[in-house]
């Protein structure tokens, strides 16, 4: 193999002393299996990572999973900073089942992603954790979910003396019923992931993110189409369907989500909530729109009047579907046509109380492979 040398110390060994291009093998080679494969490269103003000592614009994609040996013990590298990008979320489908004996309520759900995100910069820096937030008002930053999940990971890691410089630009409306703070959660989580490859299991992050939030479980799945179950914690993913055009309308109101629940259960006093159905799946669009509900609409719209408001504009553009996204109080709705969602957001963006976004149905996480 000429310059191309791969040498074995014994029992002791630890990697590739020379970096070999993978086509210089034989498939059958005793030591492929121990070479890098080449990761993919994006650009980074969508979001990425950046090695120490790197000067090239190429860059590890974020999100893919770390090999079993961290890049920076295999070749004298270490990732210093990680962008994320956090994605909100819609309910395409929300039953509320049965209050359980922990004071959860089980439920049925199916999440939809859309595009419209927040951004996550993660640095390796000096000593503690520090978040910087631009954008909404998050209320306190010590009880950001960002920290919460940092402190979780480090703490879940034995790194608990490791400094962590964050700034999150938060466009996903707060207290809107799109799993911003969820999906911020799980941005730090992966964030977290690439830079110390390997310090905690797929398995226990997963158990870190239930702790955090019912929804953050969805935001480290692999399919940003999901059924979820249990209190939203138990995900199954579903194979996405193509991408629509959307809107969302935000009207000028927080809605409280244990508020919202509260409400949900003066409405069904005197009532029982019957055995879950089996929820059909849907397999198109179609399909969903037929069966798209949300349990929380009516009380909502009945204590919120502004959300009422919305979600009454929005039925008026005759979109494929239109709901309140989980507790609200965005509402939002879905078109055949890119031109429908467009004529629709014209037209709701005249009403001076609503904030108004576009956006589309995501396929894929974005930066994850």
């Amino acid at each position: 193999m000429g310059a191309f040398g791969v040498r074995r110390t014994g029992p002791e060994f630890t990697g590739v002393r020379l970096r070999v291009p993978s086509r210089c093998l034989h498939p059958g080679h005793r030591d492929r299996a121990l070479l890098r494969q080449p990761d993919r490269t994006f650009d980074r103003g969508r979001g990425g990572e950046r090695d120490a000592g790197e000067g090239s614009g190429e860059t590890p994609a974020f999100g893919s999973r770390p090999l079993a040996e961290p890049a920076h013990r295999r070749f004298g590298r270490r990732v210093t900073e990680v962008r994320a990008v956090a994605s909100a979320k819609v309910n395409l489908y929300l039953r509320i089942l049965g209050r359980r004996p922990d004071g959860h309520h089980d439920l049925q759900t199916l999440f939809q992603a859309v595009d419209l995100h927040d951004v996550l910069d993660v640095r390796r820096e000096g000593s503690g954790i520090q978040l910087v937030v631009e954008g909404d008002d998050v209320g306190p930053v010590e009880e950001n979910l960002v920290v919460r999940a940092a402190r979780a990971y480090l703490a879940a890691a034995d790194l608990r003396g490791e400094g962590l410089h964050m700034r999150l630009e938060k466009r996903i409306p707060v207290g809107a019923g799109l799993g911003g703070g969820s999906s911020d959660a799980a941005a730090t989580f992966l964030a977290l992931d690439r830079l110390f490859p390997g310090a905690v299991t797929l398995r226990r992050i997963t158990e870190l993110a239930s702790g955090i939030g019912s929804d953050v479980p969805f935001f480290l799945g692999v399919s940003p189409l999901a059924l979820g179950r249990g209190r939203g914690e138990i995900i199954e993913a579903r194979e996405p369907f193509p991408s629509l055009a959307g809107v969302v309308v935000l009207p000028p109101v927080q809605v409280s989500t244990r508020e919202a629940y509260r409400e949900l259960a003066r409405a069904r006093e005197g009532s029982r909530i019957s055995t879950p159905p089996v929820l059909v799946v849907p397999t198109d669009w179609d399909q969903m729109a037929a069966g798209a509900a949300n349990d929380f609409e009516v009380v909502v719209c009945r204590t919120h009047p502004p959300v009422a408001d919305a979600i009454a504009a929005l039925r008026a553009t005759a979109p494929l579907v239109a709901l309140v996204s989980g507790s609200g109080s965005a509402s939002f709705a879905l078109y055949h046509t890119v031109g429908g969602a467009e004529k629709a957001a014209a037209v709701l963006s005249q009403r001076a109380e609503f904030r108004v976004f576009t956006v589309r149905t995501l396929t894929a996480w974005p930066n994850r492979t």
